[in-house]
Order: structure tokens, then sequence, then C-alpha cells
């Protein structure tokens, strides 16, 4: 959600399926002598939405801000990482994360290194399992 501080940076409607809802109009073009004016036409398409827009006052010496509302109520700056906190199931660390977690390893190699450890890596004995009839010998 944007934080309104002057409206100099906040489009206060931006999607591409309404016609008639101007993607530029910004939150400072539609406050005139410190009151409201909404688009008549914004107001007759979309009066559910637009009802509860009353009460907006702009300050000239604050800038826009975008915030997020945490999963406890409050309202903090948004960041990929706490919507990211907010939105996961977060699980116990398992005991082998530390192994997989290693800086210096090459993706593909951690990848695999999960896969064994979740005993999910296509090895042989299982391979055979899915086709029991599969010769598993090298050819070379």
């Amino acid at each position: 959600m944007d934080t309104l501080g002057n409206g100099e940076s906040t489009i206060p409607w931006h999607e591409i399926w309404s016609e008639g809802m101007l993607n530029s109009t910004k939150g400072d073009d539609l406050i005139v002598n410190g009151q409201l004016k909404l688009p008549e036409d914004w107001i007759q398409q979309y009066p559910q939405v637009l009802s509860n827009v009353k009460n907006i006052s702009l300050n000239p010496n604050k800038n826009d801000s975008v915030q997020w509302l945490s999963n406890n109520r409050n309202q903090v700056k948004f960041s990929v990482n706490r919507v990211w906190k907010d939105l996961r199931n977060q699980e116990d660390a398992v005991l082998w994360s530390n192994v997989v977690r290693f800086s210096t390893l090459v993706p593909r190699q951690v990848f695999i290194l999960w896969l064994l450890i979740c005993e999910r890596l296509p090895t042989q004995d299982r391979i055979l399992k899915w086709y029991p009839n599969k010769v598993m010998k090298c050819a070379l």
C-alpha cells in the first residue's frame, strides 16, 4: 500500500484493464484546494471501491512511501524480504540445513545433495522399481 506524503509519486489506480482509469494520474492531481476531487466517471464506475475514500490529506514536506501491513498488523516499510517472511510457511530448521547451505558449493551440487538427503536421487535401485525388467549394466 502507498502512504501519501506529497502525492507526487503515488498513482491511485494503476492497472491496464479498466477503460477511463488514467494510469498517469498522480495523487496530487486529485487534490484541489485541499479537497479530494475524484473524476465523476470513476465514482460512477466504481462506487463500492471509492465510497471508502473520503478524506485524504497531503503533506508537502513528506515523500510518498510504499508500506506493507505485516502479519502482526503493523504497517512497516515495504521490502521483498519482509513480504517473503510474512507469506511463507516457516518450519523448524532441519539438522542437515547447514550442509546444504554452504556458500562455496555449486548450486547444481547443492540440489543433488538435497535430493540425496531426501532420498529422492534417481539411483539405479529406484529406477529398477519404476522399470523392473530394465537391464542396468554399463555397456562399456
